[in-house]
């Protein structure tokens, strides 16, 4: 199993060979140590082999353990495991603690909520709009109540009506005025103002 914790600018990672292995002797080697076996492993308090590395934080590393000089294991408990050239797997340690982890893994999930939101206002901002528009569309044009074409065909009677009305005033008017040229008209035989006799010769 690995432990990590920060070491002033490093991550000290601590390498615990499983209580399943039984071994003599073991050696971690990896990226670190160019897969040398000059990193042995000693008996913690607990009586298992481990040992403390220093790794430069941020970065990964591919490592093994070496027992008792032929045998070459991983640790079931690596942070991932990959192929290698050689047919089998290779361990992987990332040098990166838990608080570090989730300091990191804070802002980008505040980028995606942030970027939630926005697009959940501007959704709601474009289903909102189409809203507006036709309330606004109604208020400047509001119903009378009354059918368009009742009020034209109203309209129309009226107009027809003045029209007939003004007619009838001129037919009116140019009858009173011949009625009028009529009686101005002396009589045939009578004298005018002058004493002249009209008439027929």
């Amino acid at each position: 199993m690995i432990n990590k914790r920060r070491n002033k600018d490093k991550v000290r990672v601590t390498f615990t060979l499983p209580e399943n292995v039984d071994a003599r002797r073991a050696h971690v080697v990896g990226d670190f140590n160019d897969w040398s076996p000059s990193t042995p492993m000693k008996k913690g308090k607990e009586g298992v082999l481990q040992v403390a590395v220093d790794l430069e934080p941020g970065r990964e590393y591919q490592f093994r353990y070496v027992i008792d000089g032929e045998r070459w294991i991983n640790d079931p408990q690596a942070d991932a495991h990959v192929a290698n050239p050689f047919g089998s797997e290779n361990s992987v340690v990332r040098a990166v603690t838990a608080e570090a982890g989730a300091r990191a893994a804070r802002p980008a999930a505040a980028g995606r909520s942030a970027a939630a939101r926005g697009d959940a206002k501007g959704a709601g901002g474009a289903a909102r709009g189409p809203g507006r528009a036709g309330a606004a569309g109604g208020r400047s044009a509001p119903s009378t109540g009354r059918p368009s074409g009742a009020g034209s065909k109203r309209g129309a009677g009226r107009s027809s009506i003045d029209t007939a009305s003004a007619q009838h005033g001129a037919q009116a008017a140019r009858g009173a005025g011949e009625a009028a040229e009529v009686r101005a008209a002396p009589a045939p035989g009578t004298a005018d103002a002058g004493g002249a006799t009209r008439g027929h010769s």
